[in-house]
């Protein structure tokens, strides 16, 4: 995912307001409201609501009133969400928004950096769809519960599964309907998670960041971070650290 450009807008109405929109965009709406209906249903978007436009969704827009929005342009799909997008943490969402935008319009920014925070709007987005799934889901969000209480030690799935009064199968199969993921490997980004935070914000060892994350030590941590992140610890520090 790659970013073409991202901009504070003004419209007082659509040039498009039905059809689809020619590149994969973003909009997330500071004042202003309209009606956007896709597949069929139809929603009001105002004050604080995030839209997704992939190139390939059909949609029709009512304005209501003159909408001021953040415009996020992005070179592919990469799967991105169709229409409105549930968001709770809007602070995260606008601050990555502003950074990215003020990055974008500086002709000496890093690439990389304003997709750094691009990719973290889409971290964001995917994570919020699949939060929204999981609190239908009682019995998946009380493993995560466990899970977070005790990221620190040493956990057993089957030791989860009782805890939560389902078969490991079953919490297998309740955990990939709800996430995509196995109990196993969402544990593992979750402590990953923890670990990518604790070296962006503390100047924490990696033996002690390995402790906190529920690692044996820093060898396995470095090794199963490199694994999914494609870069190791160190060199995530560098990137992006304090």
């Amino acid at each position: 995912m790659n970013l073409i450009s991202s901009r504070i807008m003004m419209l007082d109405r659509f040039a498009l307001p039905k059809g689809r929109q020619p590149i994969n965009s973003l909009f997330y709406i500071l004042e202003g409201s309209f009606f956007l209906t896709v597949d069929g249903e139809k929603k009001l978007i105002s004050s604080g609501d995030l839209v997704s436009f992939p190139n390939d969704m059909d949609f029709e827009r009512e304005l209501i009133s003159p909408i001021l929005f953040y415009n996020v342009q992005i070179s592919d799909n990469c799967n991105l969400p169709r229409g409105y997008v549930h968001i709770e943490d809007r602070n995260r969402l606008v601050s990555s928004l502003e950074y990215m935008t003020k990055l974008s319009s500086r002709s000496d920014a890093s690439k990389e950096l304003t997709n750094h925070y691009l990719n973290d709007i889409f971290i964001q987005m995917k994570l919020e769809v699949m939060l929204n799934k999981m609190s239908k889901n009682s019995i998946v969000e009380s493993a995560i519960q466990y899970f977070e209480k005790n990221l620190e030690q040493k956990i057993s799935i089957t030791q989860v599964a009782s805890y939560v009064g389902v078969s490991v199968t079953g919490l297998t199969e309740h955990f990939k309907k709800a996430t995509g993921f196995t109990p196993i490997k969402y544990l593992i980004l979750m402590r990953i998670k923890k670990a990518e935070s604790l070296l962006c914000s503390t100047k924490a060892t990696l033996s002690q960041i390995a402790t906190v994350c529920g690692y044996e030590n820093a060898f396995y941590l470095s090794k199963t971070f490199k694994k999914e992140k494609g870069i190791s610890p160190k060199e995530y520090r560098l990137k992006h650290g304090i």
